[in-house]
């Protein structure tokens, strides 16, 4: 729960994020901008980023990534912080998207 809370915290304040994910290389590392932690239709619960930099399997940056919460092994908060990205597509209103809002920002 802690993770969960941590995560939370991070969205609530838009404080950039460094993760380390449990099937990324190790050492590796994501940063991104949290906007939203939610549950999916089939109870996962998830993490909404914008990724700006770090491991990408895709290699395309920056991006929308959907992060599942039971993977990321890390979360560092790296002291900088970030408006929410709504020329970027986010849309906190979107109920098809984000089936149950944990927090988002704002």
């Amino acid at each position: 729960m802690a993770m969960m809370d941590d995560l939370a915290q991070a969205v609530n304040e838009r404080q950039v994020l460094q993760l380390a994910m449990r099937r990324d290389p190790p050492g590796s590392h994501r940063m991104g901008e949290p906007h939203v932690l939610y549950k999916s239709s089939k109870g996962t619960v998830l993490l909404h980023i914008y990724q700006t930099a770090g491991h990408s399997s895709s290699g395309q940056l920056p991006a929308w990534r959907q992060l599942n919460v039971g993977e990321v092994m890390s979360a560092r908060a790296t002291g900088s912080t970030f408006r929410p990205r709504l020329n970027e597509g986010y849309n906190p209103g979107n109920r098809k998207f984000y089936r149950q809002i944990i927090c988002a920002a704002e």
